[in-house]
């Protein structure tokens, strides 16, 4: 299972955002993604103009050693 962290959205973003930006940052394809589970979620509210979600997402591919290597 990969960890990917500091996964950043607007706050606004659609249900579906969430899994083409885990998609976008391992550089898989759809298929490929079997599931994902949010393991932590925040906001970063640094800058009051751009609020962002942040996500921390637990991730279970096909080929994971391949991805890995």
């Amino acid at each position: 299972m990969l960890r990917p962290t500091e996964i950043r959205l607007p706050l606004a973003h659609t249900d579906g955002a969430l899994r083409v930006a885990i998609l976008e940052r391992l550089g898989i394809p759809v298929e490929d993604l079997i599931r994902y589970d949010i393991a932590r979620s925040g906001h970063d509210a640094r800058k009051p103009d751009a609020i962002v979600a942040v996500y921390t997402v637990d991730v279970e591919v096909r080929h994971e050693a391949d991805l890995l290597a």
